[in-house]
């Protein structure tokens, strides 16, 4: 029965998915959920577009992650528990092992210190609010 029941919820997910037409839809529905919620939409219009250049190929364009390889980001029990870590780890990479979501990962990250501040601090905003139901950084962060 539980085979059944994980079929049937990944069946449905996916007809969201499908139903969005692209990840930048699904983006956006969730920026606006996160509005409702008081976020700033400006802010995570800018994270999502820095999103979608510099970390979208690699994270995937819904956040999912690659595989075993590269941790997804929404949701991300790692990413939200601690933003301030999860800043250095946009301003200067990460490499070792790391548990998300109670799923170990080995990889290497590379580092976007060439990001403004604003930039930065956009994206981990879109990432923690829109994806994550956490909070806001700001670019002094």
């Amino acid at each position: 029965m539980k085979g059944a029941s994980s079929a049937a919820t990944l069946f449905i997910a996916s007809a969201l998915l499908s139903a969005c037409g692209s990840s930048e839809e699904a983006q956006k529905m969730a920026i606006d959920a996160a509005v409702t919620k008081g976020a700033n939409k400006e802010l995570l219009e800018q994270g999502q577009f820095v999103y979608n250049r510099v970390c979208a190929s690699c994270h995937g364009g819904n956040g999912e992650g690659r595989g075993s390889g590269i941790p997804p980001l929404h949701p991300s029990d790692y990413f939200s528990a601690n933003l301030d870590r999860s800043i250095g780890h946009v301003i200067n990479g990460a490499v070792g092992p790391m548990t998300v979501n109670g799923t170990n990962y080995d990889a290497m990250m590379p580092g976007m210190a060439h990001l403004s501040d604003a930039n930065i601090a956009a994206v981990v905003s879109f990432i923690s609010q829109a994806w994550n139901d956490s909070n806001a950084v700001s670019a002094e962060q």
